[in-house]
């Protein structure tokens, strides 16, 4: 009987013993790691393959261009508009007079665009420096890489306001617009901005804006400079040239008579009494100006008060548009 019992515990120790092993080597092997080999595959097959577009060579580039450039310089409506894409269209940014305007078409609609001629060299080096009246370092059609840097949010909306919507709707043209050049018209008072959306299946253009050079408004290179420094140098221009005169506007600015006609006066002419000599502000490395300031303030006159001009380092006087008045430019008469 005892040997039974013995028998009986001897069964029941091997059997829990092999009952452990069991239960630690499934144990085990559930935490070694797992292999997805079927996974991996699959992966692969359902993963799509996103090809880069091709790179445009510089020829491409340079031959696209010259196209372009010749088709503008025709100043033909519809040579320019084979270049923008029907479908995607095309932001205009130019000026009504000071006024910035923003314009989303399917074509350049400004007669601006077709009464002036750009530089024709063609250059990925970067864009010169402006030298002042009228000239640059360097003249050219200069281009550059300009993917995702075209904001139609950068143009002045202050004046047009238009929704957020119409920005909205024309986003492709940002996305799109991959290169952007830079070129001075040829007379050297604007720089154009060009901007291109350039793939090996399509070359458009997206958008064209323009800045006036610094110093557009008193720049004439056909034009000699006149002593400038000091204020005596401005009394002795003065008394040496007398009388300058607008002849597109048929009027007239006479240091001997003390009077001037302007806009504003119609056909009677501004009495002064006296002028004041303003400080020199720098418009360019090159042009320079000084406030005119002329003094009525006799109260027996029908216009009691003062009114300035501008007088550059160009010997011009100058009054810039306002509202409806048109710009004036007093240069010594013929």
């Amino acid at each position: 009987m005892e040997s039974k019992n013995k028998i009986l515990k001897l069964s029941l120790i091997i059997g829990f013993a092999f009952a452990l092993i069991v239960i630690l080597f499934f144990s085990f092997k559930s935490d070694s790691p797992k292999k997805n080999i079927s996974n991996t595959t699959q992966l692969n097959t359902a993963q799509k393959t996103v090809v880069a577009p091709e790179e445009i060579s510089e020829t491409e580039l340079n031959l696209f261009f010259q196209d372009f450039i010749k088709a503008f310089n025709t100043n033909n409506e519809k040579e320019i508009n084979k270049f923008i894409d029907e479908k995607d269209g095309f932001v205009e940014y130019l000026y009504d007079g000071p006024y910035p305007l923003i314009i989303f078409g399917n074509k350049m609609s400004h007669t601006e665009w077709f009464e002036t001629k750009i530089h024709t060299t063609i250059s990925s080096e970067k864009f010169p420096t402006y030298l002042g009246d009228t000239q640059f370092e360097k003249t050219g059609f200069f281009y550059e890489k300009y993917e995702h840097k075209f904001k139609l949010s950068d143009f002045d909306n202050g004046y047009v306001n238009l929704s957020d919507t119409v920005f909205q709707s024309h986003h492709a043209l940002e996305d799109k617009c991959n290169y952007r050049a830079r070129a001075m018209d040829v007379g050297g008072k604007r720089i154009y901005n060009f901007y291109f959306a350039i793939t090996k299946e399509k070359k458009k253009i997206v958008g064209l804006s323009y800045d006036y050079t610094d110093d557009t408004t008193y720049s004439d290179p056909e034009t000699d400079f006149i002593p400038f420094d000091s204020k005596k140098d401005i009394e002795n221009y003065i008394t040496e040239q007398q009388k300058f005169c607008d002849s597109e506007n048929k009027s007239y600015l006479d240091f001997g008579k003390k009077e001037f006609t302007y806009w504003d006066f119609k056909e009677k002419p501004f009495v002064f009494k006296s002028y004041e000599i303003g400080n020199i502000e720098i418009q360019s490395k090159k042009l320079k100006t000084r406030k005119i300031i002329f003094h009525n303030t006799d109260a027996n006159e029908e216009y009691n008060s003062d009114f300035t001009m501008t007088l550059s380092n160009k010997g011009t006087f100058v009054v810039t548009p306002m509202g409806a008045r048109p710009f004036y430019e007093y240069v010594i008469c013929k």
